[in-house]
C-alpha cells in the first residue's frame, strides 16, 4: 500500500469536524513547499506581528 493510499484511508475515518482542520493543513503544506507563495507568507506573518 502507497502513502497516498494510506493517508487517504486514515483521513476517510476522521471525523467531519477535523477534516476542515486537515484540509487547512495540507493548504498550508502545498504552500510551504511553493518557494514563493511560502516567501509572500513569511511577509506577510511578519506584517501581522508588527501591527
Amino acid at each position: 500500500m502507497s502513502i497516498q493510499d494510506q493517508t487517504i484511508g486514515k483521513i476517510r475515518q476522521m471525523p467531519e469536524s477535523l477534516l476542515h482542520e486537515v484540509n487547512d493543513f495540507i493548504d498550508f503544506l502545498l504552500m510551504k513547499h511553493s518557494a514563493k507563495n511560502w516567501e509572500l507568507w513569511l511577509q506577510f506573518s511578519e506584517s501581522v506581528e508588527i501591527v
